[in-house]
């Protein structure tokens, strides 16, 4: 009798310990990839250095900016170019109407004609399914100089941008890419989660050009030598899609050895944008910008996959949590004090600081909008539209 007891306690123990080995194993098995996706960004972002200069000289650079009924937004834009520090002489501003039906060719029109180192132009139809390509297309045929600085009608560089970008080039520089963070402007919890999105996005992309295979960037924010673009292949090698034209001309330069790339950390080298103002056009872009993901790498379409996937086992596991299992909530405060560490790097060392409110809100939202704008935007039909 006691013998069988014993026998009967050893055996619910073993099955015990073998149950909790199973979870202890499916828990690595989530928040290993997790980690190690998140290890790849923030040692990328320590790799970043940057160019060794012995003696720098201003070099000359052409900036575009493209527009499609920007009316209320394109004089902004055109007034912080204009007052650029950056010695007039070495720079060609180049403003390009997308195809326009309100005022806004006629705002670059007036502005082209007060400055002589500016130029503005219109698009005609375009042969890809993305207008904007058609329209770089048309500035890099008229570009002055070989180095290329990228904004939009929405955006508002700092007087000391086009310096702070360019610092950022050496002899064997190609691309530079710059954080743009999107803003409503306002002091609001909306606003806080938008800069906190606007951080991911970019620590992501500065990861991965610390590793010199960078795959994301945004064109509100880019330069790069015309001369690099087109030893890749130039738009022939860019897939015809709705979005993700930045990240192509990323891709394309970052996959040449030629060319060494960088990412821009000043304060100055920052351009804020005005970024969607509610929840439906907020998800409405991110369907876009995801839809161009699936011309991506399929090293980084796996990696991608593998981040979000458990991502979201973490928020199950953290509802199953309640449930008894309450070492899930110890896996998920990992979790998120690895998010949190990442981004308050990121963010500090562009002279930033990282809302915590905004932070907490971007930890819920960012599982939503991948579920609803992922599936969307990788399966459903992609139209371009203002989000704002």
């Amino acid at each position: 009798m006691f013998f069988g007891l014993l026998v009967n306690r050893i055996f619910d123990n073993f099955f015990f310990i073998l149950s909790g080995s199973k979870n202890i194993m499916i828990a690595l098995l989530v928040v290993v990839p997790y980690i190690c996706c998140l290890l790849y960004v923030f040692l990328g972002i320590v790799k970043l250095k940057p160019p060794q200069q012995k003696h720098y000289k201003i070099p000359p650079v052409s900036i575009v900016v493209v527009g499609r009924n920007e009316e209320k937004l394109i004089s902004g834009c055109l007034e912080a170019l204009i007052q650029q520090t950056y010695p007039q002489r070495l720079v060609q501003i180049i403003a390009i109407d997308d195809g326009s039906t309100d005022d806004t060719f006629n705002i670059m029109q007036k502005y082209a004609a007060q400055n002589n180192h500016m130029v503005c132009l219109q698009t005609g139809r375009s042969v890809w399914k993305s207008r904007k390509k058609n329209a770089l297309k048309l500035a890099l045929e008229t570009v002055t100089s070989d180095l290329v600085l990228m904004t939009d009608a929405d955006c508002r560089p700092h007087k000391d941008w086009t310096l702070a970008m360019m610092k950022n080039y050496s002899d064997r520089t190609g691309l530079a890419a710059g954080f743009s963070p999107q803003t409503t402007f306002k002091k609001s919890l909306w606003n806080d989660f938008l800069l906190v999105d606007s951080l991911s996005a970019a620590a992501v992309s500065a990861g991965s050009i610390g590793w010199g295979n960078g795959v994301t960037c945004t064109g509100r924010n880019l330069s790069f030598r015309k001369s690099a673009f087109q030893q890749a292949g130039g738009f022939k090698r860019l897939p015809d899609t709705l979005s993700g034209d930045d990240d192509f001309i990323l891709q394309a330069v970052s996959g040449m050895d030629l060319w060494a790339i960088q990412y821009a950390f000043s304060r100055e080298s920052i351009v804020s944008a005005v970024g969607p103002s509610n929840w439906r056009a907020f998800l409405a872009q991110k369907k876009r910008h995801i839809s161009a993901s699936k011309c991506y790498p399929l090293n980084w379409q796996i990696g991608y996959f593998l981040y979000h996937m458990s991502n979201f086992a973490l928020w199950a596991g953290l509802i199953y949590a309640v449930f008894g299992h309450y070492y899930l909530f110890l896996i998920f405060l990992f979790k998120l004090g690895h998010d949190a560490g990442v981004l308050y790097y990121f963010s500090r060392k562009l002279g930033l600081k990282m809302p915590i409110a905004g932070f907490l809100l971007w930890q819920v939202l960012f599982v939503v909008y991948n579920i609803i704008s992922g599936w969307t935007g990788l399966f459903g039909n992609v139209q371009w539209q203002q989000t704002r």
